[in-house]
């Protein structure tokens, strides 16, 4: 497996994710830890009583099992008979369920909630913080918060969030999102990947221009056969691109050093912006294939983006991927495995940390402590009280359980609605035998009629791109997985997808592009297992022009009541990882001002 890092890039872009570099988390569960003690000590004396206190929590907790019968984990291990039944859609198994998103019995999924009446009295110690979430936004919150005592609080019957993933005949796989970026030099996203052990696991992926499939053929150069002018366009693309990756990279989150840059590119949309670096239209498979990019990793097309966050992405690429088994599931894995192990999976008595199947109803701070009302996974009502609260889940759920949002900051509930969120679907193939896929991502363009924009994907509903899920684990004997990208950038995309039996529909439209996907990977149809379609209602918000150089970022990353904070990639956005962690050691950082 290949471990080694490249050579890090210029001097100039280590001023990238600079927003990352505060100090200060760390702080946050001394000064919690003294609050519970009714002192605020300084020093070592803070430390010492601070390590006292945590250590006799932690040997105690350590005895205890969890109350979940789930596991939290976000990896859920199958075999075969575990798999559930297959029905053959275009002759090929397709799972008889989705995957993913759970939608309950709502007809319109988080789009409004029940009454919270009362609940039952708070029945558990005061905690410090309540973390709403338990994503990849969530974990590196709760992660960040060493010592404190936390609630992770989540829907679904284990975390990760879109990063959720399953193993099979013991291989890792992503139901969600893939990758993410090589970090800077000491930057905290370094730091914590030192500590997690991130690269021990990862796999490189270096920078390079994307394969892509056009017409069964298989290519890594989009310009193959262009004229001299269509060249010199293309390489005044690629030059800006390097420009922006060493040079000037649009940073988001902002950051000082960012702003100025972040608020001229976001002026206009991304396809305007490369059309106008590269000094007029480019060859078609080039265009085809920044919009295959675009609707893959934004859920939209590039004429729909802020030129900010397309330069953001599409430079930060050029810094390599490191990509773990499993995709980004192996990160929430990491993350989840170090907390578990930290905290013995207990806060106090008999309550887990990670409260799965979890439904919040409400969350409003009353008095000096915030409430969070909410049903278990067996449906009673429980009351659960902390000093802070974190919301780590998309910012549109978010809207429906904070009963103070109108009342106490009517701009920053108008600015949770400008943000801009699309469905999407992911498809795992579960192969009986290894595929000759050479790329770890490869661009499925196939023919001219590529849908040029978001609303055409409508009527031509295209798997964008298909990912060696076995890249970073290697596959085994019996068993590799292809994970295939379904970005659905139209606006009542999510509707397609709310009923139980809608993966038919899907499983239908897919068979045919999948069947052609196989072909050129070296599968065939009798080497599938099954295949499994995870969905997700709300997976991917994307920030129109405009949107960063408005007020907005700044609302949304406003504090509610002084106790509510939010720490999720739909602060910015800016579906990434790197957002999830920025946002998260931003509001940790907040608490530790707040507690000192």
């Amino acid at each position: 497996m290949d471990q080694q890092l490249p050579a890090p890039h210029s001097v100039d872009a280590a001023q990238r994710r600079a927003f990352l570099a505060h100090a200060g988390h760390s702080a946050v569960a001394l000064g919690l830890a003294a609050l519970r003690t009714g002192a605020l000590p300084g020093g070592a004396m803070l430390a010492s009583a601070v390590a006292s206190s945590w250590n006799n929590r932690a040997s105690a907790a350590s005895m205890l099992a969890p109350t979940s019968p789930h596991s939290a984990s976000p990896f859920l291990t199958l075999w075969d008979e575990a798999l559930g039944a297959s029905e053959i859609i275009g002759g090929l198994p397709f799972s008889k369920q989705w995957h993913g998103d759970w939608f309950g019995r709502s007809v319109l999924p988080f789009h409004s909630n029940e009454s919270v009446g009362s609940g039952s009295p708070a029945s558990e110690e005061l905690l410090d913080v309540a973390i709403i979430g338990g994503g990849l936004s969530g974990l590196a919150v709760a992660h960040a918060l060493e010592g404190a005592r936390i609630g992770l609080f989540d829907l679904r019957p284990r975390l990760g969030g879109n990063a959720m993933g399953e193993r099979w005949r013991g291989v890792p796989y992503s139901l969600g999102s893939a990758y993410f970026m090589v970090p800077d030099p000491g930057t905290a996203e370094e730091a914590l990947y030192l500590k997690l052990g991130v690269y021990q696991h990862a796999r490189v992926d270096p920078p390079a221009v994307t394969a892509f499939e056009f017409g069964g053929v298989l290519s890594d150069d989009p310009c193959a056969g262009c004229s001299n002018e269509e060249r010199a366009r293309y390489d005044a693309y690629r030059a800006a691109l390097s420009y922006y990756a060493n040079k000037a990279y649009p940073d988001i989150p902002i950051t000082r050093e960012s702003m100025t840059l972040v608020n001229e590119l976001d002026q206009t949309d991304f396809r305007s912006a490369v059309r106008a670096a590269a000094g007029g239209v480019l060859p078609p498979l080039v265009e085809a294939s920044l919009q295959a990019y675009c609707y893959s990793s934004f859920g939209v097309g590039w004429e729909q983006l802020s030129a900010a966050a397309g330069w953001n992405f599409v430079a930060a690429e050029e810094f390599g991927r490191l990509v773990l088994p499993g995709g980004n599931a192996g990160l929430a894995d990491l993350l989840w495995n170090a907390i578990k192990h930290r905290e013995g999976n207990k806060t106090q008595g008999n309550t887990a940390i990670a409260r799965i199947g979890a439904t919040v109803l409400s969350v409003e701070v009353i008095g000096d402590y915030t409430h969070i009302r909410w049903r278990d996974e067996n449906g009673r009502a429980r009351v659960t009280k902390a000093r802070h609260a974190v919301i780590c889940c998309p910012l549109h759920v978010a809207r429906h359980i904070l009963p103070q949002l109108i009342e106490r900051d009517l701009a920053k509930s108008e600015a949770m609605h400008a943000v801009h969120t699309v469905g999407y679907i992911v498809a795992n193939v579960l192969l009986k035998k290894a595929s000759t896929l050479k790329y770890y991502d490869l661009f499925t363009i196939h023919d001219k009629a590529f849908p040029a924009t978001g609303d055409d994907c409508e009527s031509d509903r295209r798997i964008t791109d298909v990912v060696d899920g076995t890249f970073a684990s290697d596959a085994a004997r019996d068993a590799d997985v292809l994970t295939l990208y379904w970005p659905l950038p139209w606006h009542t995309a999510r509707f397609t997808m709310i009923g139980d039996d809608d993966w038919r529909a899907y499983a239908t439209l897919g068979a045919e592009q999948i069947e052609r996907i196989l072909s050129i990977t070296g599968v065939a149809a009798g080497d599938v297992q099954q295949i499994r379609l995870a969905r997700f209602g709300h997976a991917m918000c994307f920030a129109p022009p405009g949107f960063y150089s408005s007020s907005a970022p700044k609302l949304l990353q406003r504090t509610l009541c002084g106790r509510i904070h939010f720490a999720h990639q739909d602060v910015s956005a800016l579906p990434a990882w790197e957002t999830c962690l920025a946002h998260a050691l931003r509001v940790v950082d907040d608490i530790a001002r707040a507690v000192s």
